[in-house]
């Protein structure tokens, strides 16, 4: 299916108002938003009484679902939800400090002192829900494309996203130790018709985006039987990847980087402006002590790393054990030959750059962290 620039900045204008609208108060005034923005187009849905329930206590009375539109990594972030904000003045500053054990003792603090409101009251049902955490480049579209003809409501692009700063604060947060739910709050807004849209079928979600790594704590604190798969891939490839299809960077920025920080009455943060092989070396590290500090909170019943690379191996150990971690519905055989092809590869070429030089530097970079 096709759509225009038009047609999407229409219905988009209109969402972002209905959200905006909502925030301020006036629910009769943002249901309408979020009707007209469900009847401006075919390729995506915000049925008023679902997109409502991102704002307000309530349920809803028939079943109904959250359809995005097409999937394109150029998500739009919504500048309503900037929260964070960059600072010129460093004094007081301190850099963003990691280990896995402290991440771990940081999220468990997290889950013992979150208070998410009514968002905790509108899930009507527990459910095993899954979310895949990990980098970019790794082949979240391919386990989206699967898992989307499972039992599961899957989702790969959304509605509505935070923009990256909000994604870092909410990472020094669980760096620093710093228990604050004003962040986990505004990424459940965006979040929660997903996934009461996929309850009100039955169905567990599945969230496939990169994006949401660093919130699977707050997706754990709602959904207590929630599963989680660190999708992983060799990490040098994961940096060939980002920079030789120009994904790195830019103003969609889509990673967390190193910055220096300060909570003091508000949150302000500073990139420290590295290159980018030492930006990629200091996400891949973050990232994966995140990830094994979110596998041991919640146990190995309810995470499992998962080899990118054996998957598109066709490695067949390695796809059956998915296939009975997520209790997948689809056979062995079909979800072995769905990995013969990579569904994002066209979408972002190779421009074929000399990398010789910067996959030296990424590498010393890489192990000196």
């Amino acid at each position: 299916m096709s759509f225009t620039q038009e047609e999407f900045m229409r219905w988009w204008d209109l969402t972002c108002a209905a959200f905006k609208t909502a925030e301020m108060g006036d629910i009769d005034e943002a249901m309408s938003l979020y009707e007209q923005a469900d009847r401006s187009t075919s390729h995506a849905k915000t049925p008023s009484a679902l997109s409502i329930l991102r704002h307000i206590p309530g349920e809803l009375t028939v079943p109904q679902r959250i359809v995005s539109f097409p999937f394109n990594e150029d998500v739009v972030a919504m500048g309503a939800l900037n929260i964070g904000e960059e600072s010129d003045d460093a004094r007081g500053m301190s850099p963003i400090k990691f280990s896995s054990e402290r991440i771990r003792q940081n999220i468990l603090g997290y889950l013992g002192n979150c208070t998410l409101g009514y968002h905790h009251n509108n899930i009507k049902k527990q459910m095993p829900h899954l979310m895949v955490i990990g980098t970019g480049r790794c082949g979240s579209v391919s386990l989206h494309r699967l898992l989307e003809r499972s039992q599961y409501m899957s989702y790969h692009a959304y509605v509505l996203t935070v923009p990256n700063e909000v994604n870092t604060e909410y990472a020094a947060c669980l760096c620093a130790g710093y228990h604050n739910d004003r962040v986990p709050k505004v990424w459940a807004k965006v979040r929660a018709a997903e996934w009461i849209g996929a309850i009100s079928y039955d169905r567990p979600v599945a969230f496939m985006s990169h994006r949401d790594t660093v919130f699977a704590p707050v997706f754990a604190a709602l959904h207590t039987q929630s599963k989680f798969i660190h999708l992983r891939r060799n990490p040098f490839d994961v940096f060939k990847s980002y920079v030789s299809k120009q994904q790195w960077g830019g103003a969609g920025r889509a990673q967390i980087c190193p910055f220096n920080y300060r909570i003091n009455g508000g949150f302000f943060f500073r990139m420290q402006n590295l290159d980018v092989p030492h930006e990629v070396a200091w996400y891949i590290r973050f990232t994966d002590d995140f990830c094994a500090a979110m596998g041991d909170v919640v146990g190995p019943e309810r995470f499992l790393e998962v080899s990118s690379d054996k998957l598109f191996a066709q490695d067949k150990e390695e796809i059956e054990r998915l296939k009975d971690f997520t209790e997948c519905e689809i056979p062995l055989d079909e979800m072995i030959a769905h990995f013969a092809h990579k569904y994002n590869e066209k979408a972002h070429k190779d421009t074929g750059a000399d990398l010789t030089k910067s996959i030296k530097i990424f590498e010393q970079a890489y192990e000196s962290l």
